[in-house]
């Protein structure tokens, strides 16, 4: 459910598609793409045990890596900066039901891929959630 609930929450976030409008998908760019657009990738989840005020409850934490891309650096840091906006502390309930208890989202240096020719900025999110 995770899945759904980010690519939901990327494409519905005002911001954000204002950069790169649809342009979410899961793990790779396309061979036919438009940039600027956003990929994401779940990296691992694990169970751990979160306290809830007076109880624990067991909840799953995920990592997911999100990279954005453009023809110029501005492109894919403007997109990365409005993801940062949209997860950064986030917590709530994501548009496919999932509950968010916490997220973290720690950056990874930017680079140029030489491979496509774009510029990449990326973020790991540290989601702790349990599903709706």
């Amino acid at each position: 459910m995770l899945y759904e609930g980010l690519y939901q929450a990327m494409v519905n976030a005002p911001a954000l598609s204002a950069i790169v409008g649809n342009r979410v998908m899961q793990a790779v760019l396309p061979l036919n793409f438009t940039v600027p657009a956003v990929t994401y990738t779940v990296v691992n989840s694990k169970y751990a045990g979160v306290d809830v005020g007076a109880k624990s409850i067991l909840a799953t934490e995920s990592l997911v890596d999100v990279s954005t891309w453009g023809l110029t650096y501005h492109d894919a840091a403007y997109a990365i900066q409005a993801i940062h906006e949209l997860f950064d502390l986030y917590v709530g309930t994501l548009p496919d039901g999932t509950n968010v208890l916490f997220t973290d989202v720690q950056s990874i240096p930017d680079m140029f891929e030489d491979d496509t020719r774009l510029y990449r900025c990326s973020v790991t999110l540290k989601v702790i959630h349990t599903n709706g």
